[in-house]
């Protein structure tokens, strides 16, 4: 299996979203996964467009802002939408952007992708700026980006779409008990949050 992974990098968002993809990449690497990573300026159109053309990988997580028919890289350049959706065709796709699971993600089932996993609605997270250097010690951040990246981890172990959406539900509910008990302190206001991106997280497998 090859990965191409994005994993933009220009601000406060974008800042975790890289670091806590590189669990990903260091799971891809135990899996003996091809990697393709496409970090900071490099995840532009022109490479994400090359790379999936020439390389095709089996597996395509794509990191950044969103919104309901386009995907951002690098400094919110569109990287996929509704126009260049088919460079998708025969990949498993997991997006972490917002809204992009409301129209694109259909789109790009429609154009010829096997699976299409992301969220309807805004992909929600809390930081805790103590730890802004450091993303992967933030506790607050923690519960959001375990339980979504368990999507990629899933398919990286070479589970199938809806097994690997399975997953991530089970470990946003994992994270919504355990917050739930007197031990969580003062992240127990993080559930109503993580019950939202479980609510919003879809997994399209069929075209329309």
């Amino acid at each position: 299996m090859q990965l191409l992974i994005t994993r933009p990098r220009f601000e406060d968002t974008t800042h975790y979203i890289f670091h806590w993809s590189q669990p990903l990449l260091d799971e891809a690497r135990r899996w003996g996964r091809k990697i393709f990573d496409l970090d900071k300026s490099k995840a532009s159109r022109k490479k994400v467009e090359s790379y999936l053309q020439s390389q095709k990988p089996e597996l395509v997580i794509l990191n950044g802002h969103g919104h309901n028919r386009a995907i951002g890289g690098h400094d919110n350049e569109e990287i996929i939408n509704m126009s260049n959706a088919r460079i998708l065709k025969n990949a498993t796709v997991y997006a972490r952007a917002c809204s992009a699971g409301k129209v694109l993600g259909q789109e790009i089932v429609n154009q010829g992708a096997k699976a299409f996993i992301g969220y309807k609605e805004d992909f929600l997270f809390f930081k805790n700026e103590i730890d802004f250097k450091d993303p992967l010690k933030d506790d607050y951040a923690q519960p959001f980006f375990e339980s979504s990246n368990q999507v990629a981890t899933s398919l990286l172990k070479g589970k199938t779409p809806k097994e690997a959406h399975i997953d991530s539900m089970k470990s946003h509910l994992k994270w919504i008990e355990k917050l739930s008990t007197t031990a969580a302190g003062d992240r127990a206001f993080l559930i109503p949050f993580i019950k939202w991106n479980a609510c919003f997280q879809v997994c399209i497998t069929e075209k329309v």
